[in-house]
């Protein structure tokens, strides 16, 4: 991985580079060390790309939850 990012001059900014595994509800997650330039990548369970918010599961709630909590604090504005 090191030598194909140095070949097509891309810089890897570790501070914001993380990974997740995808699983189901029901399975163990299983512990992964993913290591670049002697320094581990950090693993996350949730993680947003391009607008949407992912988890590891796949599911839409953390992605539903977020927009949620940001109209009903303008709802809250406006009514009072």
């Amino acid at each position: 991985m090191n030598i194909w990012f140095i070949n097509n001059l891309l810089p890897l900014n570790l501070n914001k580079t993380h990974y997740f595994e995808f699983r189901t509800n029901n399975s163990s997650p299983v512990d992964i060390n993913i290591s670049y330039n002697n320094q581990y990548i950090v693993n996350t369970t949730i993680t947003q790309f391009l607008g949407l918010v992912i988890d590891t599961t796949m599911s839409w709630k953390n992605h539903v939850d977020k927009p949620m909590d940001k109209l009903s604090k303008a709802y809250y504005a406006i009514t009072s």
